[in-house]
């Protein structure tokens, strides 16, 4: 049997495909790690603590509930 360009070259296209797709799942693996990487700098556990201390503390240090404006403004400030 002899083989023809056309077969020879579709095995070869098959394997260059399923190449292409595991090197897409490698790089989107990667920026995944990057992120959470990124993520993990803004220690979110720790800023959650933070806001969850700070709205009683606010309400203590006012004598009952300080304005929204001003709760909020902390808040975002404390996430930022």
């Amino acid at each position: 049997m002899v083989s023809t360009p056309s077969t020879l070259a579709r095995p070869l296209a098959v394997q260059a495909e399923g190449a292409d797709q595991s090197l897409a799942r490698a790089r989107s693996e990667a920026v995944l790690r990057r992120v959470g990487a990124y993520v993990a700098l803004t220690k979110p556990r720790i800023i959650e603590l933070l806001l969850v201390t700070t709205v009683p503390a606010m309400v203590v240090a006012a004598g009952g509930w300080p304005s929204w404006g001003l709760v909020v403004a902390t808040l975002v400030g404390g996430t930022l």
